[in-house]
């Protein structure tokens, strides 16, 4: 696979700069040897853009051999069970801990708007700083310290 996927990359790459634009990409797709080798992943033609962000790793705007080579062998076989279920537990995660903050953030933009127009006394700023390093829900990203 490694020489197949290499040789159809250098026949595509026709600037010979050792990475693919867009463009490039495109005329890659409308090659034979591709779309076997996309059929037999059940990747449609269609998702062009799709298939060249998730092959573009350092989000360059343009495909290196090696990310190309490694993308096409990482895509081989079918998705286990597993990565599903541990990539729908990361996005669960993340979104418990996003509904979290968009709450917190709720709570002192009120707390702000009351105080402008003189319908509550501004939160002294020892209780703010108290209210992030006390980690709220037990999760380290409340420490503003950890948001860099």
């Amino acid at each position: 696979y490694v020489e197949q996927l290499t040789e159809l990359f250098e026949d595509v790459d026709t600037d010979k700069s050792g990475e693919l634009t867009i463009d490039e990409f495109e005329e890659l797709l409308s090659d034979e040897r591709l779309a076997k080798y996309c059929a037999s992943l059940d990747l449609t033609i269609d998702s062009a853009w799709a298939l060249f962000k998730l092959l573009d790793n350092d989000g360059s705007g343009a495909i290196g051999i090696d990310e190309f080579v490694s993308g096409c062998l990482r895509l081989r076989g079918a998705a286990r069970a597993v990565d599903l279920a541990l990539t729908g537990y990361q996005l669960r995660w993340i979104i418990k801990r996003f509904e979290n903050f968009m709450r917190h953030t709720d709570k002192q933009l009120s707390h702000i708007r009351e105080s402008v127009i003189g319908q509550a006394p501004l939160m002294p700023q020892s209780k703010v700083a108290l209210m992030y390093k006390a980690n709220v829900n037990g999760s380290p990203c409340w420490n503003p310290a950890n948001w860099s």
